[in-house]
């Protein structure tokens, strides 16, 4: 494990990062590439605590907008589930209103009937 120490800086990135050994070749090799004078142990390291600051970081803003978006999700969700129930009263009340309204013709027809046998 190449970041050992959890390290906190002024942003309040912490962690360990795990390099497998492609990614630490990879390190070594951009260290080896660079000129003669550059070549020291010190900016070795500051390549690799510049690439843990920039992975870090990269990770927290890809949490925070996956947590985003999972909160989005299960408001949506919870969305569905109102409209699922607000669907089925109104279909209930629909069934109801249907029946009241039959009930409300039917009564007309017999007042209506009652209205005409009175007046003849």
């Amino acid at each position: 494990m190449l970041f050992s120490k959890d390290n906190s800086d002024e942003k309040g990135l912490t962690g360990k990062i795990d390099l497998d050994d492609e990614l630490s070749k990879a390190f070594y090799y951009i260290h080896k590439t660079m000129d003669k004078k550059y070549l020291t142990p010190k900016r070795y390291l500051t390549l690799l605590e510049t690439y843990r600051q920039v992975y870090l970081t990269k990770q927290q803003t890809t949490s925070k907008r996956q947590q985003h978006l999972k909160s989005g999700v299960s408001k949506l969700s919870e969305a569905r589930k109102v409209v699922d129930d607000l669907k089925r009263n109104a279909e209930i009340k629909q069934k109801e209103l249907a029946i009241k309204q039959l009930e409300a013709d039917e009564a007309l027809k017999q007042i209506t009937k009652s209205m005409a046998v009175s007046f003849i």
